[in-house]
């Protein structure tokens, strides 16, 4: 017999005691019961939940604004309204010197390679920027980008758009020495991808076959080799194979947000189409009907039409109740921003961009928030340029030397293909929130060897080849007319703007 002081304590669970310790969103308890605590590897969530998100997000896409501006917000901030432009860095044998020629002649050819209509489609239809375009639209509701890469009639590349449900996620297989296949892609045993296995179906060839083949089953599958291929997606994980829709972090609140706004404008249209009802009135009398010699026009009423300035008169024990006309509710306007702003953060865009509401925003915020985000927008335009320009660029140039398609001043190249590889690329860039103060800046950062002019330019969305050449343009023909302009004023030598007695 024990007392009860003497009772034994009760042991306690290590794994328990040590989350509470050390995580508490390890705990196990009754309000994270449905919160998963066994991890699963990257790649089977996503073969598990990938068309279905695809699904979604499309049909968002198709119908929700929130969508649309985040993608067109993409599209602005990546792309541009130029695309990401080429900058052909090519210099002589010494290095010491640009080869003006060489970088004219490479530069040309890729704007010409990339026109509307020109070599860049196989279909004929789509220009280099609007392809850009598309990897961002395909990013953000599909997740990733596919395009076979080949040449024919004497053009060294061009491009064919891949749907990425014809590239089936739910077809692995082990295929021996050291060869599988993950989610439609084939590896070599380090890892390497050797290339995709791509649908038969052909939308050209028969419209109701393709949609009845469109993202079922592993039949009639082709492979298309791995240098043949463009793959861009964005990696979320180290292991990953496939893309996720850059809109799956929200979707599902988006989802909710647009059934809510649907049934408030539901709500409120039929509060506003309704002028009242008619009941009953609460009184114990019995109607027996009117007076037989009385205008008998609303005997029988079930409705009143209404028109301006008339007054109606209502049969016996008839009362008519005025509608319910709050919808949508005073709490409605602050419910929804806190959502979009939710979306805003979850997608890594502005809530003035996703939401087009600039009523709470000032002067200050705005910049502040600009700076950030332009810091966002330039990681995703040097993954673009990574992914998806790159590649094409390199064997757009070794292909056209082969192939004779580049000349340089009417001539084949001379030299070996890396003379001729150096380039960089120009993205789009951002107007400065206050132009006199960044000016200012940037005058200092020069005068201090801080900056060369060239990034300034750079800086401002410019290629300082093309600056330089329309100053050299613009100087012979100024000087040819006898034109002499005076000396731009400094911004550090203006003189400062009269106070505003107002203020």
């Amino acid at each position: 017999m024990k007392w009860p002081w003497q009772k034994r304590t009760a042991k306690r669970n290590p794994r328990k005691s040590s989350a509470k310790r050390f995580y508490d969103a390890a705990m196990a308890g009754r309000f994270t019961m449905d919160w998963v605590t066994a991890p699963i590897p990257n790649d089977v969530a996503i073969d598990a939940g990938l068309s279905a998100l695809r699904a979604r997000a499309r049909e968002k896409h198709r119908n929700n604004g929130h969508i649309k501006a985040y993608v067109r917000a993409c599209h602005t901030n990546i792309v541009g309204h130029r695309g990401v432009i080429l900058q052909s860095r090519v210099t002589d044998r010494g290095g010491l010197k640009p080869d003006r020629l060489a970088r004219q002649a490479i530069e040309a050819g890729w704007k010409d390679w990339g026109r509307k209509g020109g070599p860049v489609d196989k279909a004929e239809r789509r220009s280099w920027r609007q392809f850009q375009v598309d990897v961002i639209t395909s990013c953000c509701t599909d997740g990733e980008f596919f395009a076979i890469i080949d040449g024919d009639r004497g053009h060294p590349v061009r491009l064919t758009t891949v749907d990425p449900e014809t590239i089936p996620v739910s077809y692995s297989e082990d295929l021996g020495n050291g060869r599988y296949i993950r989610q439609g892609i084939e590896f070599y045993d380090n890892g390497r991808v050797r290339g995709y296995w791509m649908s038969l179906a052909d939308p050209k060839k028969s419209r109701h076959g393709y949609a009845a083949a469109y993202g079922n089953g592993t039949a009639d599958l082709k492979f298309v080799p791995a240098k043949s291929m463009i793959h861009v997606y964005l990696p979320e994980f180290a292991i990953q194979n496939r893309g996720v829709p850059w809109v799956a972090p929200g979707l599902l609140a988006l989802g909710m947000l647009h059934g809510y706004h649907e049934a408030e404008l539901i709500a409120a249209r039929i509060a506003a189409s309704q002028m009242g009802w008619i009941t009953e009135a609460a009184s114990g009398d019995t109607y027996e009907g009117d007076d037989p010699d009385a205008d008998d026009t609303d005997d029988g009423l079930d409705e009143i039409i209404s028109d301006p300035g008339t007054y109606r008169r209502l049969p016996y024990g008839v009362d008519v109740k005025p509608p319910d006309t709050s919808r949508p509710n005073s709490a409605f306007e602050g419910f929804v921003k806190a959502n979009v702003r939710g979306l805003a953060a979850a997608w890594g865009a502005g809530y003035a961009e996703i939401s087009g509401d600039y009523s709470d925003a000032n002067y200050s915020a705005l910049r502040a928030a600009a700076l950030v985000e332009q810091e966002s927008w330039k990681l995703l335009q040097e993954w673009l340029i990574e992914s998806f320009h790159e590649p094409i660029f390199r064997q757009w140039v070794e292909l056209s030397i082969d192939m004779g398609y580049l000349t340089i001043a009417g001539a084949q190249p001379a030299g070996p293909l890396t003379d001729y590889l150096a380039h960089g690329w120009q993205p789009r860039r951002w107007a400065w929130v206050d132009p006199q103060k960044e000016m200012a800046a940037q005058e200092k950062a020069l005068a201090n060897g801080l900056k060369s002019r060239s990034e300034i330019i750079r800086d401002m969305g410019r290629d300082p080849d093309d600056v330089w050449q329309e100053i050299h343009d613009e100087n012979a023909i100024l000087e040819s007319l006898g034109i002499v302009l005076q000396p731009v004023q400094s911004t550090e030598s203006a003189p400062e703007p009269a106070p505003n007695d107002e203020e």
